[in-house]
């Protein structure tokens, strides 16, 4: 989703990628094509005006949501399905996670890996993060969350991947890593979950009020506290909806 709320992303396993304008619900553009095996991950610059996403096929790639184009070649090296993405907040960094247990990082405008990849995972990538001056990345396997100073290729904090949330909000959202340890985890403005295809809002009292209820079951979903907008993949329908709780 793009740092205002107003455009997001999603990817299918009909190989393409589309973009769509949050508050009218419409799909922007036609659908962005060229992956030849099913889409696992997509994510957004922060002005919405760039997307990046990895497959199946093997590849990472990165569109120009106003023109519609792929943005150079696909970008090669894993040698396994890139399970996740995620981009910086100008779009001029991506970093991505695979199966074959490495983190790459890219530099967007020249096609070009920065470094070499980032080992040191014993199983599958599963997520990864970026901070928004693309200097940071957060990685996560089954059991570990590595953080990483991208410009040094090393680690800066080894977790546990039940700390995931905390870490990426404290690690990528801190202004240097030395006031990571001042900061403390974030107070989640929307307590929301899905289960099966319903919607639901956990209040402060702890009773729970379903706000939709679909007809597929939810199958990833992300929310933007900031605007209360949630953006969800329920069978082959994308469900986009502004949350009033």
């Amino acid at each position: 989703m793009s740092g205002d709320g107003k455009r997001a992303v999603s990817g299918s396993y009909d190989k393409s990628v589309r973009v769509w304008d949050v508050d009218t619900g419409l799909q922007i553009g036609d659908a962005l094509t060229g992956h030849t095996g099913e889409v696992s991950s997509v994510a957004m610059s922060g002005d919405g005006k760039r997307a990046v996403s990895g497959s199946w096929d093997l590849s990472v790639r990165v569109w120009d949501v106003d023109t519609g184009l792929q943005i150079g070649n696909a970008l090669p090296g894993h040698t396994s399905q890139v399970s996740s993405v995620a981009m910086s907040g100008d779009g001029k960094r991506a970093v991505s996670g695979s199966w074959d247990l490495s983190v790459r990082v890219w530099d967007v405008d020249t096609g070009l890996q920065i470094g070499d990849a980032l080992p040191g995972h014993t199983s599958q990538v599963l997520s990864v993060a970026m901070s928004g001056d693309g200097k940071r990345a957060v990685s996560a396997s089954e059991t570990t969350v590595r953080v990483w100073d991208v410009e040094k290729g090393s680690i800066v904090h080894l977790g546990k991947l039940k700390d995931w949330r905390d870490i990426v909000e404290r690690f990528l959202n801190a202004e240097n890593l030395r006031a990571v340890s001042r900061t403390r985890r974030r107070r989640e403005t929307l307590k929301v979950f899905v289960s099966g295809g319903k919607i639901v809002h956990e209040r402060e009292n702890g009773s729970e009020a379903v706000l939709a209820q679909l007809e597929s079951t939810v199958d990833s979903w992300e929310i933007d506290d900031n605007h209360g907008v949630f953006v969800g993949a329920a069978g082959n329908w994308v469900a986009i909806m502004k949350l009033v709780v």
